[in-house]
């Protein structure tokens, strides 16, 4: 077989490549590809609702076949509560990351994360990965096995990243069939109206189930375990 010779500009650009080690260069991940790597992160972020009223309080979890609920660390006061790989959980108090172990033992902290605002869902398998928003805006990666926090790049002229943002700043989450949502809900007593938020589970196409049942209280910031048999939201310590 005879093969056409590379024409002369061609063979010129293809040294030079190679010699420079450099080549065609591979397409970089969207945020939305990113994120999406993430338990819960769902592809549909223009679908997104706003967060809840809830901020801190306390952690508790259901058992989605029993009904059972069970509070953890009792004596913390913990914000944005997410699910790791195993069945343990992380939290926030204040800056610093809690891990609260699923065989009931004490909650530890493992770091303080500087003007963290929120973490929203880590990653299957043993990446050690949390995905997690600071208070300037700013999305970045936090690996539990070293400490690194890397920020994931955002174009705010970007309509994609900027849905994206929003679904990270919302509590709606979506696992396959099992869709996670903080509902608003309209309570009478002898103190007038008031409105309070629950969590509630969707599959599929069918009704809300309230999972939190919280009364005069505020539910929310709901994480599905990996397991998917249990459900962690944080109750409002108080009525507001």
């Amino acid at each position: 077989m005879i093969f056409a010779p590379f024409p002369s500009f061609a063979r010129i650009v293809l040294l030079s490549l190679l010699l420079s080690g450099g080549g065609v260069a591979a397409q970089q991940p969207s945020v939305a590809q990113i994120l999406m790597g993430f338990f819960g992160i769902g592809a549909n972020p223009s679908s997104m609702r706003p967060a809840d009223d809830v901020d801190h309080g306390e952690l508790w979890t259901v058992h989605l076949e029993t009904g059972v609920k069970r509070r953890l660390a009792p004596e913390r006061t913990l914000h944005s509560p997410i699910f790791l790989p195993g069945g343990d959980i992380i939290a926030l108090e204040g800056q610093a990351l809690m891990r609260i172990p699923a065989s009931g033992d004490d909650a530890f902290s493992i770091t303080t994360i500087n003007d963290v605002l929120k973490l929203v869902a880590s990653k299957e398998g043993n990446h050690g990965q949390v995905l997690l928003v600071l208070s300037d805006q700013t999305v970045a990666i936090l690996s539990l096995k070293d400490g690194t926090l890397n920020p994931v790049s955002l174009d705010w002229s970007s309509t994609s990243d900027v849905e994206s943002f929003a679904q990270l700043m919302s509590w709606d989450r979506y696992y396959d069939d099992i869709h996670l949502r903080v509902i608003r809900r309209v309570i009478t007593g002898f103190s007038g109206r008031s409105e309070q938020t629950d969590v509630f589970l969707v599959r599929g196409h069918g009704e809300p189930q309230n999972l939190s049942g919280c009364g005069e209280r505020s539910c929310g910031q709901p994480s599905l375990s990996f397991e998917r048999d249990k459900v962690a939201f944080i109750k409002m310590s108080s009525p507001p």
